[in-house]
């Protein structure tokens, strides 16, 4: 599997097919003093979800990113009779990161899935330097962007790149050094649109600490929700998947 990057500069552009774990600046050796754009994505095709199934299709669309686009069939029904099976959900509806690391795990053996607290923006660069991608739960506005609703809207998406902004190099400078607080943004695939959206890194994470209960509308026995309606099973945390070949 491939990345795909583009690095802008005051000196012109370049593009390149980077393989995993490569850093960037080892690509496109001398000159880049100043960067204006760094853009790192594993590829993938957008899933539509059915009802409830953000996270199971965010899920799907991560396996394929995973695979390198090998295998782009849909795997949504699958996972979703996994989940049902597991009894995680009834309609696809996932209110806990920790199943939906298991769900990964039991549904694919190419992948590896860990939950872990939603990783910082050094660890998520380094994550996708690797070759990994990102489960991640957060509210989302009437325009899929992070929205902070005390997770009235909780969604999952699919954190598949990240984008930099304007930052000076140095001689020393890794790739995930290359971003400085609040700059980062990530590409970012979810189940209610065909289209790929970027948002900013740190607007997930404000909507990811802020998932307290669930939407009313889903406070029914048709659906599947935590204990007391605490969302503290998705607050603070994310799902990343990687390589099963190789853990970091």
């Amino acid at each position: 599997m491939e990345h795909e990057a583009w690095i802008r500069g005051g000196t012109g552009e370049a593009r390149a097919r980077l393989p995993r774990w490569a850093n960037p600046r080892e690509v496109f050796p001398g000159g880049f003093r100043e960067i204006a754009h760094v853009l790192v994505e594993t590829g993938t095709q957008p899933i539509r979800q059915t009802g409830p199934q953000c996270g199971i299709v965010a899920l799907a669309m991560g396996y394929n990113a995973m695979t390198g686009m090998n295998d782009d069939r849909d795997h949504s029904p699958r996972i979703l009779k996994n989940a049902i099976d597991m009894g995680f959900t009834k309609q696809g509806e996932m209110f806990e990161a920790y199943n939906m690391a298991r769900l990964a795990r039991a549904s694919f053996d190419r992948i590896h899935a860990m939950c872990v607290p939603a990783p910082r923006q050094h660890e998520l660069i380094m994550h996708i330097n690797h070759g990994g991608v990102v489960l991640f739960p957060y509210d989302a506005d009437r325009d899929h962007r992070p929205a902070q609703r005390n997770g009235a809207s909780a969604h999952w998406c699919l954190i598949n790149g990240y984008f930099c902004g304007r930052y000076r190099s140095t001689e020393n400078s890794k790739a995930c050094d290359w971003v400085g607080e609040g700059k980062l943004h990530v590409s970012v695939w979810q189940g209610k649109s065909g289209h790929q959206a970027r948002f900013s890194y740190a607007d997930l994470i404000e909507s990811n600490r802020q998932l307290v209960g669930s939407a009313p509308s889903l406070k029914n026995d048709r659906h599947r929700l935590p204990d007391g309606d605490d969302l503290s099973g998705l607050r603070s945390l994310a799902v990343m998947l990687y390589p099963h070949e190789h853990g970091y």
